[in-house]
């Protein structure tokens, strides 16, 4: 997969002053290709050696790598006002008013699945998408309500564009997604063996209609090494209450074992009680005061050519 943690170096004039800067690749199901800010030294240390790199200094960087690399998004998080974003009057980071970030780690995904799946160490097996056909074929018997498959043909694509669609729909945000299937099929297929994304397609046993995904790629930071991070999990209405969220997260935890990730993490709005009522049953927790920033479109751009402060 393309999970990697990047990172860059910055030293002063005379060399002796050092400050690093982290990020991986993330992905949006509505905007496609994201970088995502890790760690920022200068914003957690507190030292006269990081005055020569304040924080205007890293965002410029990495807004710059952003816009270099066909990124839509340039994001961090952070908790409460401690955002160290260089905000103006003329350039001011949309913030994700009413997005929880939960996470769930690998013990509460043992006792939700009754499972205990180990990371293999074998070389193929290690791998990512090995990982997930693996996992989705351990479903249990034909009573499940649905098929679990990993996206992998051209018709495939076409289901996600159309499930990221009705997704929007149900926010009411249609006109948020920015990408379509062309994309998609690019970025599925971004290198050899490393896609910068995994879409679970969820099929009705019944009537064989695929009525849901589940969204994901593998990130990786510095405090919490890789993880696996649910985008999106989406099923049309009248295929709900019939036990398709809990097959998927018994999936998604065989996968995490499996990958041997450290969690697993996602975000939900703060309005969806019926979602984080079984979240928390299944004993996914809520990172209380982390708040999600970012910059996109035009003003991304913007930023980036502009000299820095």
């Amino acid at each position: 997969d393309a999970s990697r943690l990047y990172g860059i170096v910055a030293k002063d004039n005379a060399g002796k002053k050092e400050c690093l800067a982290t990020f991986y690749l993330a992905y949006s199901t509505w905007d496609g290709r994201v970088l995502f800010r890790d760690y920022c030294s200068s914003n957690t240390e507190k030292s006269s050696e990081l005055d020569a790199f304040p924080s205007s200094f890293w965002y410029y960087v990495l807004a710059n790598v952003t816009v270099g690399l066909n990124c839509a998004r340039l994001v961090w998080t952070h908790y409460g006002a401690q955002d160290d974003f260089p905000a103006t009057e003329i350039l001011q980071p949309e913030r994700l008013i009413g997005w929880l970030t939960l996470s769930w780690s690998i013990d509460a995904m043992k006792k939700f699945g009754g499972i205990e799946t180990k990371a293999s160490s074998n070389h193929e097996e290690s791998n990512t998408k090995y990982a997930f056909e693996s996992a989705l074929g351990k479903q249990s018997a034909s009573r499940d309500a649905f098929r679990l498959r990993l996206a992998a043909t051209e018709g495939d694509i076409n289901d996600i564009s159309r499930l990221v669609v009705g997704l929007a729909a149900y926010e009411n945000m249609q006109d948020s997604v920015n990408i379509g299937p062309d994309q998609l099929a690019a970025d599925s297929r971004h290198a050899k063996d490393m896609p910068l994304f995994y879409c679970i397609l969820i099929d009705s046993v019944e009537d064989n209609h695929t009525c849901g995904m589940a969204f994901c790629y593998v990130g990786v930071c510095l405090q919490a090494g890789r993880f696996l991070y649910l985008e999106d999990l989406f099923l049309q209405t009248e295929y709900r209450g019939k036990g398709g969220g809990k097959t998927v997260m018994k999936a998604l935890a065989r996968l995490s074992q499996s990958l041997g990730v450290s969690c697993m993490k996602w975000q939900a709005l703060d309005w969806n009680a019926p979602a984080l009522n079984f979240y928390n049953k299944i004993g996914a927790k809520v990172d209380q005061g982390l708040e999600t920033s970012r910059i996109a479109g035009q003003q991304l751009v913007d930023f980036a050519r502009n000299p820095q402060p």
